[in-house]
């Protein structure tokens, strides 16, 4: 309320009469004059000399004058930049992905549309980069992980197979079919515990 009132004040002191201040502020007269006696009478002081319809600041109103309108110009700055942050036009998106291939291409895209806000990729495997979205480390994920979560919003973007790679050299290369028995006899190189394709890949090992 003190924030509404001192408003009003600034309004006066800047037109010189409640009338130009209220059709500035797009309130009534008696909004004005009532909060102007509010503030007044709750520190005990007059802010005005009345003259007719005109008002002149007293030695109080001058003495408080500049610290107000410091006050209004941090208002309209916070206005601005909250205007500008709903506007995309500054700010940080934090992106944690799973592997860069996926999203490289719409961070590009994203930074050529919307060049002021600041862009940052952590990559990790699908459950740190969840527990980061769930902490609010980050903003947005991609994840490999099919999770449903009612605090989330999801969309596919891609869908990939699971596949086994070897060097060219290596004697399953060779061959024209492999069946999963066919890998029991050699060592294979997994993600790391938490890695959703690591976890994909032993259920269908296990099956």
């Amino acid at each position: 309320m003190l924030v509404v009132e001192l408003k009003s004040f600034y309004a006066v002191a800047r037109c010189g009469t409640v009338t130009k201040a209220a059709a500035q502020l797009g309130v009534s007269q008696p909004t004005v004059t009532g909060q102007l006696r509010q503030l007044e009478s709750r520190y005990g002081v007059e802010l005005f000399h009345r003259q007719g319809r005109g008002m002149r600041l007293s030695d109080a109103g001058h003495s408080l004058m500049p610290m107000v309108e410091k006050l209004v110009q941090q208002e309209t700055e916070i206005d601005f930049r909250l205007r500008d942050a709903s506007d995309l036009r500054e700010g940080n998106l934090r992106i944690g992905a799973t592997g860069p291939y996926y999203i490289m291409d719409t961070v590009r895209r994203y930074n050529q549309l919307y060049p002021g806000i600041d862009l940052t990729v952590a990559i990790g495997n699908s459950q740190s980069m969840l527990q980061a979205l769930h902490d609010y480390r980050i903003e947005i994920a991609t994840s490999s992980f099919l999770m449903d979560d009612k605090h989330l919003y999801r969309r596919m973007i891609a869908a990939d197979p699971i596949r086994v790679v070897t060097h060219r050299g290596h004697p399953l290369a060779r061959r024209g079919k492999v069946a999963l028995a066919d890998l029991a006899d050699h060592a294979l190189l997994l993600r790391e515990p938490g890695s959703m394709t690591r976890q994909l890949t032993e259920e269908a090992l296990q099956a």
